[in-house]
């Protein structure tokens, strides 16, 4: 699964939910509340008093030893992700962590909450407030060469196939990166793979090996994707 790092503010209550529930989905996630490297840096460490600082005294406040160890931790832990997941309400700290994940051309998403809209939000592969679809959408971002996944029915595999396994392979698509989703499902980050399986073939001494092209919107986790189709 993915490394993820959740961007948020010390402010925002569901922050401890959103890292929860994408451990619980099996990613590793760095939680800047807690982490055992800098214990959860926080300005009140330094100063009290921190909110009331001038200009003067917050270029000060960003040398301190404790300010520097805080920073050096969070931007380890930006450059150690796979995944930044960005959560409203926050503030410029988050929104630059943001920005450099996403400069860094690591996929990046946001979980919306009530507030002004934003433009530039666009530079996100997706915003949602529904944190279900922003922990579908780490796992699939993730996919790579040699994960097994499950054929869903569509994209010509009907019957048999949906109860499949297949292994992606690790020669992408005519030697480039993975392509669009081919149906063009509309999914952020839904992507084309080679993928292979085994069936049997009395001709072929008993087994043979097939090859084909496999968008992400048809690869599940489990089994047949009974909760995807409703079964």
């Amino acid at each position: 699964m993915a490394k993820i790092y959740v961007a948020s503010s010390w402010r925002n209550e569901q922050q401890p939910e959103v890292v929860q529930v994408l451990r619980a989905a099996g990613h590793e996630v760095y939680d800047f509340r807690g982490h055992e490297a800098k214990g959860g840096f926080h300005w009140s460490q330094i100063d009290p008093n921190w909110q009331h600082w001038s200009p003067v005294e917050f270029v000060c406040g960003l040398t301190h030893p404790l300010a520097v160890a805080g920073f050096d931790c969070d931007m380890a832990a930006l450059d150690w992700c796979d995944i930044c997941v960005v959560v409203m309400p926050c503030g410029r700290g988050a929104h630059l962590e943001g920005g450099y994940a996403i400069g860094s051309g690591k996929p990046s998403a946001i979980l919306l909450a009530d507030g002004e809209p934003e433009l530039m939000y666009r530079m996100f592969e997706l915003a949602s407030p529904d944190l279900n679809v922003i922990v579908r959408w780490a796992t699939r971002r993730i996919r790579k060469p040699h994960d097994k996944v499950w054929l869903g029915p569509g994209a010509g595999m009907t019957g048999e196939a949906a109860r499949l396994q297949v292994e992606i392979l690790p020669e992408e698509f005519d030697g480039r990166d993975p392509l669009p989703c081919m149906l063009d499902c509309g999914r952020p980050g839904c992507r084309e793979w080679s993928t292979v399986w085994t069936v049997p073939d009395p001709e072929a001494n008993g087994k043979r090996h097939v090859l084909c092209h496999i968008s992400e919107c048809e690869m599940f986790d489990e089994p047949q994707g009974e909760k995807e189709h409703g079964r």
